[in-house]
């Protein structure tokens, strides 16, 4: 069994603009040895907070929102 680097977490926002190319950014993870999580948002938090620490990958959140994800993910990683 291959060891993994760690986990990547790619939430999708808008699947019509985003989906390929998170597809294409998991596919190479994978080659490289990551583990990846991608989905719907919401999903992939709720996914986050059992799978444990992990890159998170976040794009085009508003401030406030980022902020609120990241220290979500803070308390549920330490």
């Amino acid at each position: 069994m291959q060891r993994t680097r760690g986990l990547l977490y790619l939430p999708i926002e808008v699947k019509v603009r985003e989906w390929e190319a998170k597809l294409l950014l998991a596919y190479y993870a994978i080659l490289a040895g990551y583990e990846v999580i991608i989905g719907e948002h919401a999903m992939v938090e709720l996914a986050s907070a059992n799978c444990g620490k992990g890159i998170f990958f976040f794009e085009r959140l508003s401030p406030r929102i980022q902020k609120k994800s990241i220290t979500k993910c803070e308390k549920q990683w330490s």
